[in-house]
C-alpha cells in the first residue's frame, strides 16, 4: 500500500517529465486501435451488399503487422528515453539507501500506471480516428456518412492486451538495466550525448525496408499499367497510373543515390528526400479507391487491398 501511494505521488509529481511518454503512448494506442477496428467482427459500414468488407479487413491485417512493428520500436524507445531521463533521480534514491531492484519496480509501476491512462485516452481518440477512416472509406465508395460513436469490444481487448504485453516485456528489461547499473553510472547518465541520427542502427534499417517496399510498389505499378491502362482514360486516371510508377521510381533512385553518396549528401538531407518522396508516393496510392469508384477502372479487391497496404506503409514511414 505504501509503495502504491509512492508510485501515484511520483507519477503526479513527474507528470512534466513523463509528458513525452504519455503523448507517445497515447498516439500509439490511437493509431493501433483505429486501424485494428477495421478488422473487428463488429465493424459493418454501410457500403452496400455488392462490396465485401472482409477483403478490406484482410488487407488491413497486413498493414497492422507493420504498425505493430513500428509501435514496438516507439514503445521501446520512449521507455529507454524516460529511463535515461530519470537515472539521476534513481541515483539519489539509491544513495539514500533504497535497493536498486525496488527503484526499478517503482519505475516500472509508474510507467504502467501512466500506460493505463494513455490506453484509456488513446482508445477514445482511436474511436474518432476510426470514424475518419470509415468516412474516407464511404466517400471512396460514393456512400453518405454520418458520425457515430462505435465501440468494438474485441478491438478494445486486443489493444489493451497488446500494449500491456509490450510494457511488461520492456519493463522487465528496464528493471534488469537498473539492477546492473552502478550509482556513478546513474549520476552521470544525463551527461552522455544521444547518438547522432546517422549512427542509429534503426534508421538505416527502416530506410532499407522502405527501399524494398518502393521496389515492390514500382513493380506493381508497372504491371497494373501494362494490364489496365487505356489511352482513353481521363486525365486524373492517367496521372494516377503515371504517379504510381514515377514517384516510387524517383524515390527509389534517390534512396540508392544516397546510399552510395551518403557522406556528400548527408543523412538528414537524404532522409528529408525520402520523406518528400513518401508524401508524393502516397497521393496517387490513396487516389485509387476514389478513381475506381468514379470511373470503374476494373481493379479487383486484392489490388485495392495491396494499394491500401502501400498507402499505410507510406504513412508509417513518414
Amino acid at each position: 500500500m505504501m509503495y502504491a501511494k509512492l508510485v501515484f505521488k511520483n507519477a503526479m509529481r513527474s507528470v512534466k517529465d513523463y509528458l513525452i511518454y504519455i503523448v507517445t503512448m497515447t498516439l500509439c494506442v490511437t493509431l493501433f486501435y483505429a486501424f485494428l477496428s477495421i478488422t473487428s467482427s463488429y465493424y459493418h459500414p454501410n457500403i452496400g451488399a455488392e462490396y465485401n468488407i472482409s477483403l478490406l479487413a484482410g488487407g488491413m491485417k497486413l498493414a497492422i503487422c507493420g504498425i505493430s512493428l513500428l509501435l514496438l520500436f516507439l514503445i521501446h524507445y520512449v521507455n529507454r528515453f524516460m529511463l535515461r531521463k530519470k537515472q539521476k533521480e534513481f541515483a539519489v534514491e539509491a544513495t539514500l539507501g533504497m535497493e536498486q531492484r525496488t527503484i526499478g519496480m517503482l519505475f516500472f509501476s509508474e510507467t504502467f500506471f501512466l500506460l493505463i491512462f494513455s490506453v484509456a485516452v488513446g482508445i477514445l481518440l482511436g474511436m474518432i480516428v476510426s470514424q475518419v477512416i470509415t468516412a474516407m472509406l464511404l466517400v471512396s465508395f460514393g456512400k453518405p456518412y454520418t458520425f457515430s460513436w462505435s465501440f468494438f469490444p474485441d478491438t478494445v481487448l486486443l489493444t489493451i492486451g497488446f500494449f500491456t504485453f509490450c510494457q511488461i516485456l520492456i519493463g522487465i528489461g528496464n528493471v534488469r538495466i537498473l539492477n546492473k547499473s552502478r550509482i556513478i553510472e546513474l549520476m552521470t547518465a544525463n551527461r552522455q550525448n544521444e547518438k547522432p541520427l546517422h549512427k542509429s542502427r534503426w534508421m538505416p534499417m527502416i530506410c532499407l525496408f522502405y527501399g524494398v517496399l518502393l521496389l515492390w510498389m514500382l513493380e506493381v505499378g508497372i504491371v497494373k499499367y501494362h494490364f489496365y491502362f487505356d489511352s482513353r482514360h481521363p486525365l486524373p486516371v492517367k496521372l494516377m497510373y503515371w504517379g504510381n510508377i514515377l514517384f516510387p521510381a524517383l524515390t527509389l533512385l534517390w534512396g540508392i543515390t544516397g546510399a552510395f553518396r551518403h557522406k556528400k549528401i548527408g543523412f538528414s538531407r537524404y532522409l528529408c528526400g525520402l520523406l518528400a518522396g513518401a508524401v508524393l508516393t502516397a497521393i496517387p496510392t490513396f487516389s485509387i479507391a476514389k478513381l475506381e469508384n468514379t470511373y470503374f477502372l476494373g481493379f479487383d479487391a486484392p489490388t485495392l487491398n495491396q494499394y491500401l497496404m502501400f498507402g499505410v506503409a507510406d504513412i508509417l514511414f513518414i
